[in-house]
């Protein structure tokens, strides 16, 4: 099914993408390349999010006023 929508977005055949695939490198290293940039991507969104959600999450043991809160999030840590 992914391939159909891929070859639907991109106006060819399902035909024409499988012999894209099959017959042209060009085109199979520009897909890995692609494929390489959305990873990368991703792992930079996700660790630029990280510090941010530790530290929320440090703030929320720093500044809770529950004992049991406290104690509950820290054995997380």
């Amino acid at each position: 099914m992914r391939w159909i929508r891929i070859a639907q977005t991109v106006g060819v055949s399902r035909t024409t993408l499988y012999n894209w695939m099959k017959k042209d490198d060009n085109f199979n290293a520009e897909v890995d390349r692609l494929k390489r940039e959305h990873r990368n991507f991703g792992h930079q969104l996700i660790e630029s999010k990280l510090v941010d959600a530790i530290n929320g999450y440090w703030k929320l043991i720093i500044e809770s006023n529950n004992d049991m809160v406290k104690n509950s999030l820290l054995r997380e840590v």
